[in-house]
């Protein structure tokens, strides 16, 4: 009899048992919900903002632009000493003019009469010239300024700047992809994995039953005189050993769900039966679409790009800059004669000398750039080795598994023949069990393949970045 099971796998797969059923695509929808993925994705939108500030760079900064000012006196320019000379000057000619008709006329003026008249002059000057004061700025002083400036060139880095935030938007999008892959990809690993457990422990489980069985039946052939007693004990020890080899397998299943139900945070039993994922490409057209899709080789090349941007930037350094700008005064009444409405006019600026720091940094971001081309070429070559691997990795296992089938078959009709010369006394107990130990291999080592062989597909799938594609190819299996 199977020896009662105490074990913290044997109370972990009778809770599984009590659980719901858990297909390959139900586990697969907890992808969107991991906090990679969420991350991942925030990052995204972030990047795509700072493209949009990047685009806006070729926009008019518009800024306003207030202030208030107490000084620690008016600001004023005073002339007053200018004017009184103009006065005096004025006067001198008024008195002068009289002193001349006065003697025209055959008079001559008195003391008292060119005092009078030099008084009278004086005063209709003083009230005619206004005062020469000028207030320059207040004590107390308000400003507001609108202020424009539009870039008109400035040696490309407006456009390297926007292609660079381009550049790590694409990264941070295949980011995005790559940790979506990933996690597809663990999670169907681990589902079939656990899968294969689920099957070879039930396997196992009808091995142990087989061999309980022969273990009865040798009892009774003992009782009757038909074998040795030793036939029995060797029968015993193949269940003990059988029930072993379950219980182990069973703590693997356990260890195997438990993964699982981490990844996909469901308490549920996978369901599916193990079967193989066919692909949609022979050899060749699966390293085509490798190549074209690879997420690695996909970013080393935006990288790539980046640098390129980068480059253009530096270049841009050594170049000049021309921008239009404009300000307008809102508040006029707080501004002196000296100080203009609105003012508008072209800037330029170009770098003459630099100690050889922005050729040196244009050279350097080049060479950076060639490095990363290299890095990529160095990557193809190994993503074409990857392939190759997983593809042979794929047909090794699909031809065990259908070498497989025929030792299986072998192995039953052997048992069965055993089974029954057993029963006539005609066979030993080793060699029932031996068959049962052979076919017990034969259908495990299959069941192994099918599994190898769905995860060669994966492996590929992954390499070439249709792993989204997976529950739709499990189901197309299951069909095969």
């Amino acid at each position: 009899m199977i020896r009662p099971a105490k074990s913290a796998a044997a109370l972990l797969l009778a809770f599984a048992a009590a659980s719901s059923a858990l297909t390959l695509e139900e586990a697969l929808g907890s992808v969107e919900e991991a906090p990679t993925l969420r991350a991942a994705k925030a990052q995204l939108e972030s990047d795509r903002r700072k493209t949009s500030a990047a685009n806006a760079n070729f926009l008019p900064q518009i800024e306003f632009k207030g202030s208030w000012t107490y000084l620690d006196r008016t600001l004023e320019m005073d002339l007053n000493e200018l004017r009184g000379a103009l006065i005096q000057l004025q006067t001198n000619d008024a008195l002068e003019r009289a002193k001349i008709q006065a003697a025209m006329a055959g008079a001559t003026l008195a003391p008292e009469q060119q005092q009078a008249i030099a008084q009278s002059a004086a005063a209709q000057l003083d009230a005619a010239i206004p005062p020469f004061v000028e207030t320059l700025r207040e004590q107390s002083r308000f400003d507001a300024e609108l202020t424009v400036v539009q870039p008109i060139f400035v040696g490309g880095k407006l456009l390297a700047a926007r292609g660079a935030a381009k550049g790590q938007e694409k990264r941070s999008n295949i980011a995005l992809e790559q940790v979506r892959a990933e996690r597809i990809s663990t999670i169907a690993q681990t589902y079939i994995n656990a899968t294969l457990l689920r099957q070879a422990v039930e396997l196992r489980r009808q091995g142990v039953e087989s061999i309980e069985r022969h273990v009865g039946q040798a009892e009774k052939l003992l009782a009757e005189g038909m074998i040795e007693r030793t036939q029995l004990l060797r029968a015993q020890l193949a269940l003990s050993t059988a029930q072993a080899d379950l219980e182990a397998e069973e703590g693997r299943y356990a260890t195997a769900l438990q993964a699982l139900r981490i990844w996909t945070g469901r308490d549920d039993e996978p369901t599916d039966t193990l079967r193989d994922v066919p692909l949609p490409w022979d050899s060749a057209s699966a390293q085509d679409a490798v190549f074209k899709r690879n997420l690695k080789a996909l970013e080393i090349e935006a990288i790539r790009s980046q640098l390129d941007e980068k480059s253009a930037a530096q270049r841009g350094q050594m170049l000049p800059t021309v921008a239009a700008f404009g300000s307008w005064q809102i508040l006029p009444r707080e501004l002196s004669a000296l100080e203009p409405r609105w003012a508008a006019g072209v800037q330029v600026r170009m770098p003459i000398f630099s100690g050889g720091k922005d050729w040196s940094e244009w050279k350097s971001a080049k060479s950076e750039g060639e490095r990363v081309e290299q890095l990529g070429a160095a990557w193809n070559e190994g993503l074409r080795v990857m392939v190759l691997q997983s593809w042979n990795k794929r047909v090794t296992a699909k031809n065990r598994w259908e070498s497989l089938a025929t030792s299986e078959k072998l192995a039953e009709e052997t048992l069965n023949n055993f089974e029954k010369r057993f029963a006539a006394g005609m066979a030993t107990s080793l060699d029932v069990v031996d068959a049962r130990i052979q076919l017990d291999q034969a259908r495990l080592g299959r069941l192994k393949s099918l599994g190898d062989m769905a995860l060669a597909s994966i492996e590929i799938l992954s390499l070439a970045n249709e792993t989204t594609r997976l529950p739709q190819l499990w189901n197309q299996g299951a069909n095969e």
